[in-house]
């Protein structure tokens, strides 16, 4: 088990920019709530790949004028696909991203700092649908977490847990 990666700034076609490192508090509190399956399964995949599929969207991301500084394309990924996962509304989502740890860790944001509006996550959302990234990028998560045996069961309401399961005798190791 590895603890979840930091939100990413770097892309391979963008080496000046850096990677932050992960706050002793997110460690911390990443290490406390290791067995929970959010964090489990953060851990799990390599978002290297699904962050060379987003590059085209770094220099949308870096170049924006006036506003708050956004979030990269990755956090706005990772925060879709828990609300697809969660099938809850964009403001439920909303809700469940700013109250719960597991959440934001999956994402990658550091705790007590902004987290994306449900607004936000909408937009970038759309943006990546349209120019067919969201369905590529989804495409590489589900293909790796099928090579590690695992299955992901929806949630059927925002109060219940996302079901993980290893499937028997497919342990199959990252690479």
């Amino acid at each position: 088990f590895t603890l979840p990666q930091p939100p990413s700034c770097a892309t391979s076609s963008n080496a000046a920019m850096v990677r932050p490192a992960m706050s002793l508090t997110n460690l911390l509190l990443a290490n406390n709530l290791r067995q929970a399956p959010l964090v489990r399964l953060a851990g799990l995949i390599d978002w290297v790949p699904v962050e060379a599929e987003l590059a085209p969207f770094h220099a949308e991301h870096r170049h924006r004028r006036g506003g708050p500084t956004p979030f990269t394309p990755l956090v706005m990924f990772r925060a879709s696909l828990l609300q697809d996962w969660h099938q809850v509304s964009f403001n439920q989502f909303g809700w469940l991203l700013r109250t719960r740890l597991d959440f934001q860790i999956f994402v990658g944001l550091e705790t007590g700092f902004p987290v994306p509006s449900s607004s936000s996550v909408c937009r970038a959302r759309q943006r990546l649908e349209e120019r067919g990234a969201r369905e590529r990028c989804t495409k590489i998560v589900a293909d790796q977490l099928g090579r590690a045996g695992v299955r992901i069961y929806l949630a059927a309401d925002a109060v219940r847990e996302l079901r993980v399961v290893h499937i028997c005798g497919s342990r199959g190791n990252r690479s």
